[in-house]
């Protein structure tokens, strides 16, 4: 992955749009005129050129969240947290990239879809609350 100083590269941007992204989107709901998606608040994620460029390409459009919102997102809040942790445990005194990668990718396809339905089934529930708390941080207790 082309990660450059903790921030994606402008090449990794648009590739991800167009060669990862696009097509499971056209494998998992056809062929269609347009996607759409959901990005998180971050100003300086996604927003380069080339990745507008790649989501262009893609037929993608996307919805962007405001910003430190990481309620509104199953990914940040919960799923990549859990793949992190998963595949720390994995790891080894000596780790390399592509040795990470793949555990991360093993920590990924174990979750299994009734964790993901779960954490993506509570995201109106983190909606409503950030918006009952007037736009000001929601924690479910």
């Amino acid at each position: 992955m082309a990660i450059l100083a903790g921030r994606l590269t402008v090449a990794f941007e648009k590739s991800m749009y167009e060669k990862d992204l696009g097509p499971a989107l056209r494998k998992a709901h056809g062929n269609k005129p347009q996607y759409r998606v959901v990005e998180d608040g971050d100003r300086t994620g996604y927003q380069s050129n080339a990745g507008k460029a790649g989501k262009r390409a893609a037929k993608i459009k996307s919805w962007k969240l405001p910003p430190r919102t990481p309620e509104w997102t199953p990914l940040d809040c919960a799923i990549w947290s859990r793949i992190e942790d998963d595949a720390l445990t994995l790891a080894g005194p000596k780790e390399t990239k592509a040795t990470y990668g793949k555990k991360l990718r093993k920590a990924a396809l174990g979750l299994g879809p009734a964790y993901v339905q779960k954490v993506c089934g509570a995201m109106k529930e983190r909606i409503q609350g950030v918006y009952a708390a007037q736009g000001h941080h929601y924690k479910k207790d």
